[in-house]
């Protein structure tokens, strides 16, 4: 089921984004499938608004 969104999805004009990722396993699995843009605590926990500009200057790498 999800393989059949994930295709569909570009044929509408539609980006696909994984969300509430939690494990590296779960990224694997969305990676294998064809789905590069995904959010969740894998990556990071919530952060206050302040916090934000240092921890993607950090993490400036990921973000290309």
């Amino acid at each position: 089921m999800h393989q059949a969104l994930i295709d569909l999805c570009p044929a509408l004009a539609i980006q696909v984004v994984a969300e509430g990722l939690k494990t590296e396993p779960k990224l694997t699995l969305n990676d294998q499938l064809g789905c590069y843009s995904i959010q969740g605590f894998v990556y990071a926990r919530p952060k206050a608004l302040a916090d934000d500009g240092d921890w993607l200057i950090q993490r400036k790498n990921v973000i290309q």
